[in-house]
């Protein structure tokens, strides 16, 4: 690929100069030695109008090697030996579990609670959305593991509580639940980058 910009500079007047800028980009087949050239660049001077041309050659990624050895190996490493795998896994599982009972018990929240059911959803979304916030000084805090465990922990009481309800605990649950929810959508990430 090459990138060219001409940059034409008119000066009819010292103080107000107009500067005209074009670029073009066009793909072009070069050789090895080609490639090599340092950045050029051309001036011509016509009848007081400044002109200066300025061509960049860019490697594509068939030309780029790693190293710059022509013989390097460029064989892909497998899917199973990702570095960030077990992290997947271990967060894919973990949460396929959490959410199995989770989920069921929210969709039976307003069944088995007529009266409090819709009031502890509507307190769980609204304390999620006002703490995702301040979900990531709770992450930095705590730290990954603490976090993400503890998330897990009001999850499942918030799930024991739509079982079990003893009195208002529902909307109490739901509040824990709220906030653990952007704790654990905050964790998630980072907890699969490292």
């Amino acid at each position: 690929r090459v990138l060219s910009v001409m940059a034409t500079m008119m000066e009819e007047d010292p103080v107000t100069s107009t500067i005209i800028i074009t670029t073009q980009e066009t793909t072009t087949t070069t050789t090895k030695a080609e490639e090599e050239q340092p950045l050029s660049t051309t001036i011509d001077q016509q009848d007081g109008v400044g002109q200066v041309e300025m061509t960049k050659r860019y490697e594509t990624d068939e030309n780029i090697n790693i190293n710059n050895n022509n013989n390097a190996d460029t064989t892909k490493v497998p899917i199973w030996k990702q570095p960030g795998l077990p992290h997947v896994l271990h967060l894919g599982v973990g949460f396929t579990i959490l959410f199995m009972g989770y989920l069921a018990c929210q969709n039976l929240v307003t069944t088995l609670h007529p009266d409090d059911g819709y009031i502890a959803l509507a307190i769980l979304y609204f304390v999620l959305g006002f703490s995702c916030l301040f979900a990531p000084a709770i992450v930095v805090r705590l730290g990954l593991r603490v976090s993400l465990w503890g998330s897990c922990f009001f999850y499942a009481f918030f799930v024991a509580r739509v079982i079990q309800a003893l009195g208002k605990t529902i909307l109490l649950a739901a509040v824990f639940r709220g906030v653990a929810g952007a704790v654990l959508l905050t964790d998630q990430p980072v907890t699969i980058q490292y």
